[in-house]
This record gives C-alpha cells, structure tokens and sequence, in this order.
C-alpha cells in the first residue's frame, strides 16, 4: 500500500535584515533606484539612490540635508541639496523640498520633489519622490 504524503510549503524567510530604497518620477519617467546608500548623522543627512549603476546608462539622485533637526520640511536650496544625474551630465536643484516623515534610531523616511537645472539651461523636474533607508 502507498500513502501519498504532503510536502510541507516551505516557509516564507524575511530577508536578513531591511532594505533601502529611493523611487521617484523624472520628467513623467519612473526612476527606482536599484542601490540605495544614505547616513544620518547628528547634523546632516544624505541619501543616495543610483539606477543602471555600473553602465553607460547610469543616472542618480541625490538629497543632502546639512543641518537637519529632525521631521519637518527642507526647502531647496536654502535647507537642502538636491541633484539628478544621467549621461548628460547633473542637473542641480534650483527649488524643492524634502520632507523628512519618519527619523528612528535605525530608520529614516521621507518625500522630496524638486527641478533641477543643467549646465545648458535645460531642466529636469523630479515628482512623487520617497526614499527609506536603513541605518
């Protein structure tokens, strides 16, 4: 006699520890960054998110708060930097914000949208930014 046995599912395994993250829309185009980077000292804070990294087609977004007291919103450029990268060279934040939402011991959380200038007067406008990096 043979008695059909069940398999048992394997178990669902959170990944080892949280990860980073940083999307936005860029001149209507979604921009998800495949490696985040960012730290949040006493005073300042930076966030990094690169798409294509390692490719002729890389871009990049950066936010840079010098003297950050805690949540609340960041105007650019008078609080805060902000930048978008590609190929073509950077285009640099003229006005924005930043919103930073939720700041933890191992957590920090925000929003940001901002229009960036390049060197040739064209412009770039970043949209329905939010980034979530881990400590």
């Amino acid at each position: 006699m043979v008695f059909p046995s069940c398999k048992k599912a394997d178990p669902v395994v959170d990944p080892p520890f949280p990860y980073s993250r940083l999307w936005a829309t860029v001149d209507g185009k979604s921009f998800q960054a495949s490696e985040v980077t960012g730290s949040a000292g006493s005073s300042s804070l930076t966030v990094t998110g690169v798409l294509n990294s390692g490719t002729s087609k890389a871009s990049s977004i950066s936010l840079s708060i010098p003297n950050f007291s805690g949540t609340g919103n960041y105007a650019i450029p008078s609080d805060a930097g902000a930048s978008y990268s590609e190929p073509g060279g950077p285009f640099d934040a003229e006005s924005g914000t930043i919103t930073l939402t939720t700041i933890t011991t191992s957590r920090v959380e925000g929003k940001f949208s901002f229009v960036g200038k390049g060197a040739a007067g064209s412009t770039k406008t970043v949209t329905n930014g939010n980034f979530d990096f881990y400590k």
